[in-house]
């Protein structure tokens, strides 16, 4: 029986693990953490983002959750994704951190 490369994995997993294979196109920069990682920690994680994409104009912020696609059932675009963020604009970037979190929490109820 053949492995599901994608099967209880997130979008955070799947692209961290596609990372260590030879590819034929480049995956772009990425951080992900939990919302526990968030909750304990924003001061750090808002560092990390700063100093990791302040090169770049603008991100993208975006849900990662293991419930959003299963074998039997996918759910994409259902759950909250937020393009063109200044990544330097530490407000803009809590805000929509805080509303990702926010809107996927409501799409498990």
């Amino acid at each position: 029986m053949e492995k599901n490369f994608f099967l209880k994995k997130s979008k955070a997993d799947v692209i961290e693990e596609l990372k260590t294979k030879k590819l034929k196109f480049n995956i772009p920069l990425t951080f992900s953490f939990t919302i526990h990682d968030w909750n304990n920690n924003k001061k750090l994680i808002l560092d990390i983002i700063i100093k990791k994409f302040n090169k770049k104009k603008y991100i993208a912020i975006r849900s990662s959750s293991g419930s959003e696609d299963s074998k039997n059932k996918s759910q994409a675009g259902k759950f909250s994704s937020f393009l063109n963020i200044p990544a330097g604009n530490r407000i803009k970037i809590i805000s929509t951190i805080n509303l990702v979190i926010k809107c996927n929490k409501n799409k498990k109820k």
